[in-house]
């Protein structure tokens, strides 16, 4: 069973009554330094998914950054992203050889994850989880021949979103929630629900929504209590790899030996 969001419930008398999740994600979205990374992320889905963008007007958004632009060559010449064994030297060259959906989301997850990287040690400690989980989706989605690894490596990086944002921006209600599962072996789920009023993985999904991520990706971050039957879509390949990874992620980079 997956996660869902929090029932609103039945209104009798036509009040519009405010769920702790939409208005977290409202706190977020107008706090300080999140806006600028918003928008920078809306810009470059609003302009990939417009027909009329051209090539190179796609790759001058990401050009606009720097240390975006660097970082985005860095990882498509990995092994993760290309076959190719000439190396790809431009933004417009890696559009052209990877695709711009791979590059749209690849990008706005560099962006995310080189924002965060400013925070706390918690935050960072998070960030290394995050890493190590899309690495690990991405094998796993080769080991099951899942077509498309680049997608369940930003749905196994995203996996982690929710508890990247509930530990930078409410640290004191995160560390509450943190204490309860080491003090007295407590579900995550059932402590963050308790502390917040809903989990962290719902926080993850319903930002990505705000954002206007694409659709797949989305969806592919769905965290799953059970499986009980062989996944027919790319959503459900994606979010059973995806949630495959972060069980076995968190066990690894959090257990003790």
């Amino acid at each position: 069973m997956a996660d869902s969001h929090p029932s609103q419930g039945n209104n009798p008398a036509g009040e519009i009554k405010d769920d702790p999740l939409g208005s977290c994600v409202r706190k977020i979205t107008s706090s300080g330094d999140l806006p600028a990374i918003s928008n920078h992320i809306q810009e470059l889905m609003a302009v990939s998914s417009n027909e009329r963008t051209s090539l190179s007007q796609f790759a001058n958004v990401i050009l606009k950054n720097v240390s975006l632009t660097a970082k985005l060559l860095r990882l498509v010449n990995t092994v993760y992203f290309t076959f190719q064994r000439a190396p790809i030297y431009s933004v417009s060259h890696a559009i052209v050889i990877l695709g711009w959906d791979i590059i749209r989301d690849t990008a706005a997850s560099i962006m995310l994850l080189s924002d965060f990287g400013k925070k706390s040690e918690t935050v960072r400690d998070l960030l290394l989880l995050s890493v190590l989980t899309a690495n690990n989706s991405m094998e796993i989605a080769a080991r099951c021949q899942y077509p498309r690894k680049e997608e369940a490596y930003l749905c196994g990086m995203f996996s982690v979103f929710g508890e990247l944002l509930a530990a930078t921006y409410m640290p004191d209600e995160y560390a509450t929630i943190e204490g309860r599962i080491k003090s007295s072996g407590e579900e995550q789920n059932t402590a963050s629900l308790d502390v917040l009023g809903f989990t962290f993985h719902q926080l993850g999904r319903a930002m990505l929504k705000n954002w206007g991520m694409p659709e797949r990706l989305t969806a592919g971050t769905q965290r799953l209590e059970s499986v009980s039957c062989q996944p027919r879509t790319d959503e459900q390949w994606l979010s059973l790899i995806s949630t495959f990874s972060h069980a076995l992620t968190n066990e690894v980079f959090r257990s003790e030996p």
